[in-house]
């Protein structure tokens, strides 16, 4: 996933609360917790290499897991505990739950064990500056298989919508307008948000995404319907992604969690 990650700057004990969607159209230090029950289907924790025939012989690690497979995680508590680095210092903690009270699993970009073989996953974290991570302990973490995910690419104006590897949906759709442009890179599904009419700013219904605005204030990054026909393949928006309401309903199910790559 093409974009450039930030590590979430050091403030020891820093709590962050979930943010509400206002785009176009607490957290609390974690506590400690009991030993984790490893219900991870088919993930691949790390495991002690196969016992060495020679001496000479190194051991390969396991991947920790699966490759080839995007994961997403939620905490085994209340928060998920968040570190600088692995084994690093601990940050706060990151609330899971959006103002909908929908618990909208991290997306993982990267993994690492530190020097006492304790695995550790990057994620990535709905803060208000676009691309930034923060590292979690495996052991502290329940893991969510992504078996969907959406690109848009804003040159051709259209969105994939992508089910099993397999194209589910494309469609053409409004994007950024030149003065408030639809930001780039690797996002998440952060929110289901039904709309009460079809005929409203946010059409049918809204796919809330971990990202932000670059030039509204305080506006949330989202995948939402409009009823206007002609917006689609055109620069209309103050940065989201307008999707045709008839084709809108069709994203409705794509789970809280699924990658989001806008690409230019």
């Amino acid at each position: 996933m093409a974009t450039t990650r930030r590590r979430i700057p050091f403030v020891a004990g820093a709590l962050i609360a979930a943010l509400a969607l206002t785009t176009c159209a607490g957290a609390a230090a974690s506590p400690s917790h009991p030993p984790v029950q490893r219900e991870l289907g088919d993930a691949v924790l790390a495991r002690p290499a196969a016992e060495m025939t020679s001496r000479l012989q190194l051991p390969i690690p396991r991947p920790i897991l699966l490759p080839n497979t995007t994961y997403a995680v939620l905490p085994q508590g209340r928060y998920l505990p968040i570190f600088d680095k692995p084994s690093g210092r601990p940050q706060g903690g990151f609330d899971p739950v959006n103002p909908w009270r929908q618990a909208a699993p991290f997306l993982v970009t990267d993994t690492r064990r530190d020097q006492g073989g304790r695995a550790w996953l990057r994620v990535l974290v709905p803060a208000r500056r676009n691309g930034t991570t923060a590292w979690v302990p495996m052991d502290r973490v329940k893991l969510v298989r992504e078996r969907e995910r959406i690109v848009v690419d804003l040159s051709e104006r259209t969105l994939w919508h992508f089910r099993g590897g397999v194209v589910a949906q494309r469609f053409s759709v409004g994007i950024g307008a030149p003065g408030t442009p639809t930001p780039i890179g690797t996002f998440y599904v952060w929110a289901h948000v039904p709309q009460r009419t079809p005929f409203g700013p946010y059409g049918s219904f809204v796919l809330g995404l971990s990202g932000w605005s670059e030039t509204v204030a305080n506006g949330r990054m989202a995948i939402h319907g409009t009823a206007d026909p002609t917006d689609r393949g055109h620069g209309v928006s103050h940065g989201c992604i307008r999707v045709y309401n008839p084709q809108m309903l069709l994203l409705r199910r794509v789970p809280l969690g699924t990658p989001v790559t806008i690409r230019p």
